[in-house]
């Protein structure tokens, strides 16, 4: 049922970037036997509103935001599957903004322990297996990619099964 289907909003960085974190990310897939995703920022997850509300929303929100950068800072370890091994994001202002924006428009509550991030691999692994993971691929991630749109896709199921929804580019500004 389209009612229980489960939605994220995402930004991607697009260009060498988005190239160099799908290697990381297809690299880490295939040693690891794990779904391999594209890379990705989730601003909001956990939607469950019905689909069409959701591409209204998504355009009002890009309606009401304009580009801004992310600023990826070093590679970090999370405890559940979907924060397994991953590159941390500033919480820049800019970026906050979006978020808690985002919380409004899709009328949530803003996620208090919003920790930005783009996964570099999904799993379960131990602590050991995490940190080998991480010094192989060195913890420093100094750079940064230009928010410009918003990514609406359906997560509901496994990472092979999600599906996207609605593009568009912010128009603010």
């Amino acid at each position: 049922m389209a009612d229980q289907s489960v939605y994220s909003l995402w930004i991607r960085p697009h260009g060498d970037l988005a190239h160099k974190l799908q290697d990381h990310i297809n690299r880490l897939s295939e040693n690891h036997n794990t779904p391999k995703f594209e890379p990705h920022l989730t601003l909001l997850g956990g939607l469950t509103t019905n689909e069409s509300e959701l591409v209204s929303f998504t355009d009002v929100l890009a309606h009401t935001l304009s580009p801004f950068s992310i600023y990826l800072t070093e590679i970090g370890r999370g405890s559940d599957y979907y924060h397994c091994v991953f590159v941390k994001a500033k919480k820049t202002k800019p970026l906050m903004h979006a978020h808690e924006t985002a919380a409004k428009v899709f009328e949530v509550d803003p996620e208090r322990t919003y920790k930005p991030h783009v996964s570099l691999l999904y799993g379960d692994f131990d602590l050991h297996d995490k940190e080998r993971i991480i010094n192989k691929l060195g913890r420093s991630y100094d750079t940064e990619f230009k928010a410009r749109n918003l990514l609406l896709v359906n997560t509901t199921g496994t990472p092979e099964q999600w599906e996207k929804i609605h593009l568009v580019d912010f128009t603010s500004g």
